[in-house]
């Protein structure tokens, strides 16, 4: 009996995902949207280039891995890789469609059909999500700030953008 080799359906499905990634590169290449000056620029500097796009891909497994653990401390019992593909396929959609709403209301959709009747926690999880990633933002914000303190206090646009951020932040009006 001899065995003949077909692919299978996923590797067909994973061939069919990069056609389409190449064609997508390709035609955005074609618009022009994607300037060779400032692709030999990044180029450059190629460790400060892998050093950046391995610091986002590490931010977004993390936000997978940090949504995971929110729904696993509420009971939901979804599985890691399910987590990855609603995050990845939600994100992808809202970035290039609906916006960061929409991406939310993609990934309370997918774990709505995951467990159905669990749209509170889904929707719980997702708020405290974005919260925890506020929070964080907000602390990167401030070690940054920290850092840069002498060099802030040393121009005049710099105090008057961090007063301005400031005031709004605290909602207070200067000369009040």
């Amino acid at each position: 009996m001899s065995r003949t080799w077909k692919p299978s359906r996923s590797l067909g499905m994973a061939l069919f995902k990069v056609a389409i990634i190449v064609v997508i590169v390709v035609f955005i290449s074609r618009l022009d949207l994607i300037n060779a000056a400032t692709m030999a620029r990044i180029f450059s500097h190629p460790i400060a280039a892998v050093i950046a796009v391995a610091a986002v891909v590490a931010a977004i497994h993390g936000g997978v891995l940090r949504w995971y653990l929110l729904l696993t401390i509420q009971g939901q019992s979804i599985p890691l890789r399910r987590v990855w593909i609603i995050t990845f396929t939600s994100s992808f959609i809202g970035a290039s469609t609906l916006g960061t709403a929409g991406a939310d209301a993609l990934r309370l959709y997918y774990v709505g059909r995951e467990n159905p009747g669990s749209t509170g926690q889904a929707y719980l999880s997702i708020a405290v999500d974005r919260l925890v990633g506020l929070a964080g933002l907000v602390m990167v914000g401030a070690f940054l700030f920290a850092m840069n303190f002498a060099e802030i206090v040393h121009h005049q646009a710099a105090r008057t953008g961090t007063g301005v951020g400031t005031c709004i932040a605290f909602r207070v009006r200067p000369g009040i």
